[in-house]
C-alpha cells in the first residue's frame, strides 16, 4: 500500500521499493484473453515512480522545469496511447502540458505484452504562472523558445515517457488502481514504470487532452 503514498516512497530505499515491486509481479495472474489485459490497461494513469537509468545521471544544476503530473492515457479501443507531463517552466515563466502520442497495440501471443510506436510529440500551453503579488507572469501562450522547453522537459521525465517508440512493455502486475509495466526491448531492458490509475473527479483535468 505504501507504493501509492509519496512520503511513504521517499522514506525507504530504492532497494526496498525495487523488492516491493517484484513482490508484486510475482503474484501477478497473467491475463487469460486479450480483452481481459486491455482493459486491465485502459483507462487515465498517473505514473508513481520509474527505474529509468535517464533519471539518475547528475544534472548538474537545479531544473528547470517542475512537473505537477507525469499521466498516462490508454485509448485500447481506437488502439492509442498519450503520455503526458504537465509542467511549469521557470526561465520561460510558463505552463503548460507535453502529450506524447503512440499508436498501441497488443502482442498476439502474449496478451500483456504492449508494442508502442511514436506518433508525435505537442506542447499545448496551461495557465499563466502568478508571481507573490498574484499577477500573471505570462499569458497561457506557447514560450518563445519552444526547444528550450523541450529539452528541459527531456531531463527531468524518464526517457522511456518521453520517447517510447518501438518499445515492448510487459504488464507484469495489474489490480484495478495499479499496473506496473516491465520493458523487455533491447535498449530500455529491465527499465520499471509503475502506475496509479487516476479517480474520475481526477480525469476532469485532463478533458482537454485528444489521444489524436
Amino acid at each position: 500500500a505504501f507504493l501509492r503514498s509519496p512520503k511513504e516512497r521517499e522514506a525507504v530505499s530504492p532497494a526496498v521499493l525495487i523488492d516491493c515491486i517484484r513482490e508484486l509481479e510475482a503474484l501477478q495472474q497473467r491475463p487469460m484473453t486479450s480483452a481481459f489485459a486491455q482493459l486491465a490497461v485502459a483507462g487515465n494513469w498517473s505514473l508513481l515512480l520509474s527505474t529509468s537509468p535517464s533519471l539518475a545521471m547528475p544534472s548538474g544544476a537545479p531544473s528547470a522545469v517542475s512537473l505537477a503530473r507525469a499521466l498516462q492515457i490508454i485509448d485500447v479501443d481506437n488502439n492509442k496511447l498519450a503520455n503526458v507531463a504537465q509542467y511549469a517552466h521557470v526561465p520561460s515563466r510558463t505552463t503548460g502540458q507535453l502529450v506524447v502520442q503512440c499508436k498501441l497495440g497488443f502482442d498476439q501471443k502474449a496478451s500483456s505484452r504492449l508494442h508502442i510506436e511514436l506518433g508525435e510529440h505537442q506542447l499545448i500551453p496551461g495557465l499563466p504562472l502568478r508571481g507573490s503579488d498574484n499577477e500573471p507572469l505570462s499569458e497561457g501562450k506557447a514560450p518563445s523558445d519552444i526547444s528550450a522547453v523541450v529539452n528541459d522537459l527531456r531531463r527531468v521525465l524518464p526517457m522511456e515517457f518521453f520517447d517510447p517508440d518501438s518499445s515492448l512493455q510487459d504488464v507484469t502486475y495489474s489490480d484495478p488502481d495499479m499496473r506496473i509495466v516491465r520493458f523487455m526491448d533491447q535498449n530500455r531492458f529491465g527499465v520499471l514504470n509503475v502506475f496509479i490509475r487516476n479517480r474520475i473527479d481526477q480525469n476532469k483535468k485532463l478533458a482537454n487532452i485528444q489521444v489524436a
